[in-house]
């Protein structure tokens, strides 16, 4: 399972408490990347001592997803989140075919550092195999070419509406559906 960022509204141990007990019930690994509103409290300390860190990456098999902070209006728009070295360093990995990013932002929203939106975006595009960027905050499903190049920029639904996404890798191509909460509920 993987979560695109705000875990929390406020940021607060309360709210970790509460999601990390939920989380523990579904006996499936989870990952989650950081969102704007899990900076609120106290910059994400709380948030990156449960869950790990804000930038890292996981290879599985022949993909390698990189979770990655994109929250640039948090830091004040400072020129350095999303970390662009980082994840052109990531990405010079040869081991793993096809790359997926996961972050809370995506570079065509206004949060997004608008003098890394272009930076950004091209060092996807660079990369042969990159598939798909994953995100949140815009709490709707989307999924498109936004720039008419070779990423796909796909956002998920967010927790209040009454389905997910579930993407399928199979030899670098994704297959999306949706799973309604209802099925799950009623299946039980």
């Amino acid at each position: 399972l993987v979560i695109c960022g705000d875990i929390a509204d406020f940021g607060t141990r309360e709210e970790y408490v509460w999601i990390t007990e939920r989380l523990k019930k579904l006996h499936i690994p989870y990952l989650c990347v950081i969102g704007n509103h899990d900076l609120v409290y106290d910059e994400g300390d709380l948030f990156t001592s449960i869950f790990g860190p804000k930038n890292f990456s996981l290879t599985y098999g022949k993909y390698k997803f990189l979770f990655h902070d994109t929250n640039g209006r948090e830091y004040g728009f400072s020129g350095n989140v999303p970390n662009l070295w980082w994840l052109t360093n990531e990405l010079q990995d040869t081991i793993p075919n096809y790359f997926i990013g996961v972050s809370h932002v995506p570079p065509y929203d206004a949060d997004f550092d608008p003098a890394l939106e272009i930076p950004y975006k091209d060092i996807l595009a660079s990369k042969n195999g990159f598939l798909l960027s994953l995100h949140g905050h815009l709490h709707g499903h989307s999924d498109h070419y936004f720039y008419n190049d070779s990423v796909r920029y796909m956002t998920s639904n967010s927790v209040n509406k009454d389905e997910f996404v579930v993407l399928k890798f199979i030899n670098g191509n994704v297959i999306k559906s949706f799973i309604k909460y209802w099925k799950i509920i009623n299946t039980y």
